[in-house]
């Protein structure tokens, strides 16, 4: 996880969240301003082969991020029903 400062990734800043944290972490102790400008902070994940991730959140509320794992396609399968029957009677195939 990333710590990024008015979109620009703060060096050092990292948390590795796992089990045995609970998968949470904390950014401490962070200045408030720059130059007298107030600092937007926010947050992204390093990207996962495999996974889309979706940050929801503020710094303020904190973020939660939803790792969905992308289902690979192998391939494409189509099916057709033919009814030859209905209540026991032959039905006589009219496709053209």
């Amino acid at each position: 996880m990333n710590l990024l400062a008015n979109g620009t990734k703060v060096e050092g800043k990292t948390l590795t969240l796992n089990a045995s944290n609970s998968w949470k972490g904390t950014f401490d102790n962070l200045p408030a301003k720059e130059n007298g400008t107030a600092i937007e902070y926010t947050v992204e994940e390093e990207a996962v082969s495999g996974y889309t991730a979706t940050t929801e959140g503020s710094a303020i509320a904190g973020y939660t991020i939803t790792n969905t794992h992308e289902i690979e396609k192998i391939f494409d399968l189509a099916l057709r029903k033919y009814i030859t029957k209905i209540n026991d009677v032959e039905v006589t195939d009219t496709r053209v």
